[in-house]
């Protein structure tokens, strides 16, 4: 929801405007993995490694051929990725909870208290942002200098 909130933002820092409505529809990326996340891990947590690799490989084929390509063919332009990265999420996301079903309620309830719980939610958020930050600081700084076609160029090579 942040990133959704920040995208006229992320678009003006980036000196790239048109990308506000790309970010804004790229931020429900994040919304989707999340709803993915506990299933994934239990399939971690329970070495199913099988079920996480298939349910990757037919989202990725799903969402890039059979939809990415389609949409590009007919000119659809960046919309075509956008559409190929939410259909590869959202279809990766429903593998993972079929393959591990779990409780999809909140657990009110805490064992050893909520605060607890929200320090070690806490530590995980900033580890996992800080983490992202690490991994993509060389792209936010090649965007910025060198928008568009630049950064294309960066990630392709990269």
């Amino acid at each position: 929801m942040v990133l959704w909130l920040v995208a006229s933002q992320i678009a003006h820092w980036m000196k790239q405007p048109q990308a506000e409505e790309v970010v804004k529809a790229l931020a429900w990326v994040c919304t989707i993995n999340a709803s993915a996340a506990v299933a994934q891990n239990l399939l971690r947590r329970n070495l199913n490694f099988k079920a996480i690799h298939l349910g990757q490989v037919l989202s990725f084929a799903i969402g890039y051929f059979a939809i990415g390509v389609p949409l590009a063919a007919y000119g659809f332009g960046v919309w075509a990725l956008i559409g190929s990265v939410l259909a590869q999420s959202l279809i990766a996301a429903i593998c993972m909870v079929k393959a591990q079903p779990h409780a999809k309620r909140p657990m009110l309830k805490y064992p050893e208290g909520a605060g607890s719980m929200i320090q070690f939610g806490a530590q995980a958020f900033g580890t996992n942002l800080l983490n992202w930050a690490i991994g993509n600081i060389d792209r936010l700084i090649v965007g910025r200098a060198f928008p568009g076609t630049g950064l294309g160029l960066y990630n392709t090579t990269y």
